[in-house]
């Protein structure tokens, strides 16, 4: 029958077990059944593996002591820290220990410090494996036969463990979102968000061991997702998700963090909430930028204008605190908006942009309320640019027609609304190109000015009556490509028209003759009477 080896415990508790088993009468409890058990895990060489190991009773004993041993030659150092975490303090007393100084053992004692007897449990073990641990060796673990000692000499099973050697890869951690603001919570009431948990290590890579999910305030936990409860694992290029609640049990600001404790690290996701009384309002500003681009400086100023609306809980109020302008003094604002908008209410807040130079300019215009601070960033740029026009205006141009020989002319003005002056060139193309001009063909429009052209179109000597010529004028304007298009310009030869003399009918004719001889009876006898 195995002794408790009392010489490894301290002195100091010896006492205290030695009354706790007195009371238990060191009897041998023939069914008693206990045992030990050592988890099998994969690392990389270089890495850290967590081992598992874990005591089951039937509940007969109030003191155990145990050693497994392995091969140190791959293992450079062994973290006991959560070797028996399973056991709580101060009701036990607990520690592991390299027995031999050599670090090719992990030896435990746990003692019941009271007169309960020790539950189930066990710890963690961390190896930190040797860079130079040759791919595929397996290192065993192995439970120590001759040194179980557990009280009241029960059936004792072990199984052994072991840690394989794997190269490649390295499992990689990753926690998104990185924070998690919960917004405005009526108190008391909750609000869930999604937090998923990766393992971004490439092909190869070993599985990510999540061994606890902590938090740092109570207002926040775990309530559900994919990924279950810890330990869990990840496989490589895999994820799983957690449900993170926010439960406000009062009218203030919540702030904590949730720690992902992994077996290759910790990362962690920063938690915040506000519990509030009463229907929550929301703020919505659209356009939520004031972006005015590239403007000429002869167009200013230019406005933007933002409707802000609460689009928050039914009975809610939007409180305005503040809404103002820091930046460059190229912009500034102006508001229409109350100090306070209903739900579903809206007013606006214009944005100018004014510049009298040329340059770019930021700014930003805030916005502070009883729901948050809200930014609406200013862009702008001022150019002097030109704004080139032409009259007629691109498209069909006819120059109307003309007996052959004849030159047929039309006036014609580019215009330049800009503030910089552009240059303009016009080219002349088609099949009757060599009979249409204009004049000048090129030249510079000043800002704000005009320059006229001629257009004219020489009919040939030798055109027939209803020909028809054709060309196209083609502009363009390397200072303002929105200028450039084509006239299309046509002329023809007149075709001559036949004047018709109109002619009396012979019922006419005669009807003509009857008046005429009358009209000459009463002459004659007019000029006899006198």
């Amino acid at each position: 029958m195995k002794m408790y080896s009392w010489e490894k415990l301290p002195k100091a508790l010896s006492r205290v077990a030695s009354v706790a088993l007195l009371s238990l009468g060191m009897a041998s409890i023939a069914n008693a059944q206990v045992s030990f058990e050592i988890s099998d895990e994969i690392g990389a060489p270089g890495g850290s593996v967590s081992v598992s190991w874990n005591y089951t009773s039937d509940g007969s004993a109030a003191a155990i002591e145990g050693r497994f041993n392995f091969d140190n030659t791959l293992i450079d150092s062994v973290d006991y820290t959560s070797c028996t975490a399973g056991f709580d303090a101060p009701s036990h007393f607990t520690q592991c220990l390299d027995q031999n100084g050599t670090e090719d053992n992990v030896f435990f004692q746990i003692l019941d410090t009271g007169s309960a007897p020790l539950p189930s449990a066990g710890g963690t073990i961390v190896f930190n494996l040797a860079a130079s641990a040759p791919d595929g060796t397996v290192i065993d673990l192995l439970w120590d036969e001759t040194l179980f000692v557990v009280e009241g000499s029960p059936a004792v099973t072990s199984t052994d463990g072991s840690i394989t050697v794997q190269a490649g890869p390295p499992a990689v951690l990753g926690v998104t979102p990185p924070s998690i603001n919960f917004g405005n919570v009526i108190s008391p009431g909750t609000a869930t968000e999604t937090v998923t948990i990766a393992n971004n290590g490439t092909a190869g890579a070993p599985d990510l061991d999540v061994t606890a999910l902590t938090f740092s305030d109570a207002a926040f936990s775990a309530v559900g997702g994919t990924c279950g409860a810890p330990t869990f694992s990840v496989s490589a290029g895999s994820s799983c998700t957690v449900d993170v609640e926010f439960s406000a049990a009062a009218v203030q600001t919540y702030t904590g963090d949730l720690d992902v404790v992994s077996s290759v690290g910790t990362e962690t996701v920063a938690l915040e909430g506000e519990g509030t009384a009463g229907p929550v309002a929301g703020f919505d500003i659209d356009p939520t930028t004031a972006a005015f681009g590239t403007v000429d400086l002869g167009d200013m100023p230019q406005s933007i204008v933002h409707t802000i609306t609460n689009d928050g809980d039914p009975g809610s109020t939007l409180e305005l605190n503040d809404l103002s302008y820091s930046g460059d003094a190229e912009f500034g604002i102006s508001s229409a908006c109350p100090a306070t908008l209903a739900q579903g209410a809206s007013c606006t807040v214009t944005v100018t942009f004014d510049s009298a130079a040329n340059g770019t300019f930021t700014g930003t215009v805030t916005a502070v309320t009883n729901v948050g601070t809200f930014e609406v960033p200013v862009t702008g740029e001022a150019d002097s640019v030109p704004v080139l026009a032409v009259n007629p205006p691109f498209g069909p141009v006819d120059l109307g027609q003309a007996p052959a020989g004849t030159i047929i002319t039309a006036n014609g003005e580019f215009s330049n609304t800009g503030s910089a002056p552009g240059d303009v060139s016009c080219n002349i193309t088609g099949p009757d190109a060599g009979i249409f001009s204009a004049i000048p063909s090129a030249g510079t429009i000043p800002a704000g000015g005009t320059v006229g052209f001629e257009l004219a179109c020489r009919l040939p000597d030798d055109a027939e009556q209803g020909d028809v010529f054709t060309a196209d004028l083609n502009c363009s304007s390397p200072d303002d490509t929105a200028f450039d298009g084509t006239h299309n310009l046509s002329c023809g030869v007149q075709e001559f028209q036949f004047v018709p003399v109109p002619t009396m009918q012979p019922w006419a004719l005669v009807l003509f003759s009857m008046l005429m001889l009358i009209a000459g009876g009463i002459g004659i006898r007019f000029f006899r009477a006198s």
